[in-house]
Protein backbone atom coordinates (compact mmCIF):
# COMPACT_ATOMS: atom_id res chain seq x y z
CA UNK A 1 0.00 0.00 0.00
CA UNK A 2 2.69 2.47 -0.95
CA UNK A 3 0.19 5.12 -2.13
CA UNK A 4 -1.27 5.58 1.35
CA UNK A 5 -3.94 2.94 1.89
CA UNK A 6 -5.86 0.19 0.15
CA UNK A 7 -7.64 0.92 -3.10
CA UNK A 8 -11.41 0.68 -3.38
CA UNK A 9 -11.48 -1.31 -6.60
CA UNK A 10 -9.13 -2.07 -9.45
CA UNK A 11 -8.20 1.61 -9.77
CA UNK A 12 -4.99 1.82 -7.70
CA UNK A 13 -5.39 5.59 -7.27
CA UNK A 14 -8.89 5.57 -5.74
CA UNK A 15 -8.86 5.60 -1.91
CA UNK A 16 -11.66 5.66 0.67
CA UNK A 17 -10.51 7.22 3.96
CA UNK A 18 -13.09 5.06 5.81
CA UNK A 19 -10.94 2.01 5.05
CA UNK A 20 -7.99 3.45 6.93
CA UNK A 21 -4.39 4.29 6.18
CA UNK A 22 -1.26 2.18 6.04
CA UNK A 23 -0.74 2.76 9.79
CA UNK A 24 -4.04 0.95 10.54
CA UNK A 25 -2.84 -2.33 8.98
CA UNK A 26 -0.43 -5.06 10.04
CA UNK A 27 0.91 -8.20 8.40
CA UNK A 28 -1.33 -11.15 9.27
CA UNK A 29 0.26 -13.84 7.11
CA UNK A 30 2.80 -14.19 4.32
CA UNK A 31 3.77 -16.98 1.93
CA UNK A 32 6.92 -16.91 -0.21
CA UNK A 33 8.17 -19.24 -2.89
CA UNK A 34 10.29 -19.08 -6.05
CA UNK A 35 7.54 -17.18 -7.89
CA UNK A 36 7.14 -14.38 -5.37
CA UNK A 37 5.09 -13.70 -2.28
CA UNK A 38 1.50 -13.39 -1.16
CA UNK A 39 0.61 -11.40 1.93
CA UNK A 40 -2.55 -10.85 3.93
CA UNK A 41 -2.57 -7.51 5.75
CA UNK A 42 -5.45 -6.51 7.94
CA UNK A 43 -6.98 -3.95 10.24
CA UNK A 44 -9.93 -3.99 12.62
CA UNK A 45 -12.24 -3.20 9.66
CA UNK A 46 -10.95 -5.46 6.91
CA UNK A 47 -8.08 -6.89 4.94
CA UNK A 48 -6.04 -6.60 1.77
CA UNK A 49 -4.69 -9.60 -0.10
CA UNK A 50 -1.46 -8.65 -1.87
CA UNK A 51 0.21 -10.75 -4.56
CA UNK A 52 2.67 -8.40 -6.19
CA UNK A 53 3.99 -9.44 -9.59
CA UNK A 54 6.03 -7.71 -12.28
CA UNK A 55 3.85 -9.20 -14.99
CA UNK A 56 0.42 -8.50 -13.49
CA UNK A 57 0.65 -6.12 -10.53
CA UNK A 58 -2.64 -6.22 -8.64
CA UNK A 59 -3.65 -3.13 -6.68
CA UNK A 60 -4.21 -3.58 -2.94
CA UNK A 61 -8.00 -3.92 -2.90
CA UNK A 62 -9.74 -3.58 0.47
CA UNK A 63 -12.38 -6.07 1.67
CA UNK A 64 -14.39 -5.69 4.88
CA UNK A 65 -14.32 -8.56 7.37
CA UNK A 66 -17.56 -10.40 6.71
CA UNK A 67 -17.69 -8.75 3.29
CA UNK A 68 -19.88 -5.85 4.40
CA UNK A 69 -19.36 -2.46 6.04
CA UNK A 70 -18.32 -1.55 8.63
CA UNK A 71 -16.40 -4.83 9.04
CA UNK A 72 -16.49 -6.91 12.19
CA UNK A 73 -13.66 -9.16 13.34
CA UNK A 74 -15.87 -11.04 15.80
CA UNK A 75 -19.17 -10.91 13.92
CA UNK A 76 -19.58 -14.56 12.95
CA UNK A 77 -21.02 -17.70 14.50
CA UNK A 78 -19.15 -20.95 14.87
CA UNK A 79 -15.42 -21.61 14.92
CA UNK A 80 -14.44 -20.42 11.42
CA UNK A 81 -15.49 -17.81 8.88
CA UNK A 82 -13.87 -17.86 5.43
CA UNK A 83 -13.66 -14.30 4.10
CA UNK A 84 -11.73 -14.95 0.90
CA UNK A 85 -10.83 -17.86 -1.33
CA UNK A 86 -8.71 -16.84 -4.29
CA UNK A 87 -6.29 -18.24 -6.82
CA UNK A 88 -3.43 -15.96 -7.84
CA UNK A 89 -1.40 -16.69 -10.98
CA UNK A 90 2.00 -15.55 -12.14
CA UNK A 91 2.12 -15.17 -15.91
CA UNK A 92 5.10 -16.18 -18.00
CA UNK A 93 5.60 -19.42 -16.07
CA UNK A 94 4.32 -21.77 -18.79
CA UNK A 95 1.65 -24.33 -17.98
CA UNK A 96 3.38 -25.56 -14.86
CA UNK A 97 1.39 -26.18 -11.70
CA UNK A 98 4.00 -24.02 -9.94
CA UNK A 99 2.64 -20.75 -11.35
CA UNK A 100 -0.27 -20.24 -8.97
CA UNK A 101 -1.11 -20.11 -5.29
CA UNK A 102 -4.47 -20.77 -3.64
CA UNK A 103 -5.30 -18.45 -0.79
CA UNK A 104 -7.90 -19.01 1.91
CA UNK A 105 -8.19 -16.39 4.62
CA UNK A 106 -10.70 -15.62 7.32
CA UNK A 107 -11.40 -15.39 11.01
CA UNK A 108 -11.44 -18.03 13.74
CA UNK A 109 -12.86 -18.21 17.25
CA UNK A 110 -10.46 -17.33 20.06
CA UNK A 111 -9.98 -20.97 21.10
CA UNK A 112 -8.92 -22.22 17.62
CA UNK A 113 -5.19 -22.95 17.39
CA UNK A 114 -4.90 -24.84 14.07
CA UNK A 115 -6.75 -24.85 10.75
CA UNK A 116 -6.37 -27.71 8.26
CA UNK A 117 -7.55 -27.56 4.66
CA UNK A 118 -7.98 -30.72 2.61
CA UNK A 119 -7.87 -29.73 -1.08
CA UNK A 120 -9.79 -31.68 -3.73
CA UNK A 121 -6.43 -32.65 -5.27
CA UNK A 122 -5.59 -34.63 -2.13
CA UNK A 123 -3.10 -32.08 -0.79
CA UNK A 124 -3.37 -30.84 2.77
CA UNK A 125 -2.43 -27.46 4.21
CA UNK A 126 -2.03 -26.75 7.93
CA UNK A 127 -1.92 -23.33 9.53
CA UNK A 128 -1.09 -22.60 13.14
CA UNK A 129 -3.15 -19.76 14.59
CA UNK A 130 -1.44 -17.41 17.01
CA UNK A 131 -3.08 -14.83 19.23
CA UNK A 132 -3.02 -11.25 17.95
CA UNK A 133 -0.72 -8.90 19.80
CA UNK A 134 -1.66 -5.33 20.54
Amino acid sequence: MPVGGPSVNTNPNWRDPAHGTVADFRMLAEYRDKNGSTALVGSAKGFVLCTPSKETPDPPVFTYWGNKAPGNLAGFSGKLSVDVYAVHYWSGQGKSHDNYVRVVAGRVASDVRRVTIDWSSGRRTDAVVTAASS
